[in-house]
C-alpha cells in the first residue's frame, strides 16, 4: 500500500514457519531502505498523515505509528472459539471511518427425516 505522500510503500514478507501472519516492512523510495516493524498484520493501510498504519491482524484492529514502532489496539478480537474472525478492512479517505469484515463459524446442526 502507497503511503498518501507517495514517499514509502507498506506491505507483508515472509514470516517464520511458525507463525502465519506475515512480517511487516516499508519501503523508502528515496534512500532505497527497508523497515522491518515489530508488528505482524494480514492487511495494512496507511492514514493520511503517511506516518500511521491501520493493521488487520490476529489481535484485531490495531494503529501502528511508523516512526515509533508502536502498535495500540483499537479493536481486540475475542479469544473464544466461537468469535467472529476479523477478514478484511477499509479506510475511508477522510480517515473518520473504518469498515471490516467478520466471519463467523457457526456450530447450527440441521436434522431431516426421510420417508420410509
Amino acid at each position: 500500500d502507497w503511503s498518501p505522500d507517495g514517499r514509502q510503500i507498506i506491505g507483508g514478507g515472509p514470516a517464520a514457519e511458525s507463525d502465519d501472519e506475515p512480517v511487516l516492512y516499508s519501503y523508502t523510495l528515496a534512500t532505497g531502505t527497508y523497515t522491518k516493524f515489530s508488528a505482524r498484520a494480514a492487511d495494512a493501510e496507511w492514514l493520511r498523515d503517511s506516518r500511521r498504519v491501520l493493521l488487520l491482524s490476529a489481535r484485531g484492529l490495531e494503529l501502528l505509528d511508523t516512526r515509533t514502532d508502536t502498535a495500540h489496539s483499537i479493536l481486540a478480537a475475542s479469544k473464544r472459539s466461537d468469535a467472529a474472525t476479523l477478514k478484511d478492512m477499509a479506510l475511508s479517505a477522510d480517515n473518520s471511518t473504518v469498515a471490516w469484515l467478520e466471519e463467523r463459524r457457526d456450530g447450527d446442526i440441521w436434522l431431516m427425516e426421510t420417508r420410509r
